[in-house]
């Protein structure tokens, strides 16, 4: 990805039954990279129980670059309803 575009993210999500939402935002440095914000939302679809234990998921996801100015993801730190989540690009 661009680093420009980096945190631009706002998209709708539907599987046949459930829709959600993810978006990123409030990119900011760090280190050579960028960290953004973002949230995981249940829209609809979701069955009340799934929807009362939790709507919204906060995440962090890490770019670090790649070269000719563009950045890949290389970390997503996320609230699950277990706990905290991550995933690491090897």
């Amino acid at each position: 990805m661009p680093r420009a575009e980096a945190c631009k993210l706002d998209v709708h999500l539907f599987d046949g039954m459930r829709r959600s939402q993810i978006a990123l935002s409030a990119p900011v440095p760090e280190g050579e990279g960028v960290a953004c914000t973002g949230e995981y939302r249940r829209l609809a679809g979701f069955s009340a129980k799934e929807m009362a234990e939790k709507e919204r998921f906060a995440f962090r996801l890490v770019y670090v670059p790649v070269g000719e100015g563009m950045l890949r993801v290389n970390l997503i730190e996320t609230d699950t309803i277990f706990g905290t989540g991550y995933l690491r690009r090897r």
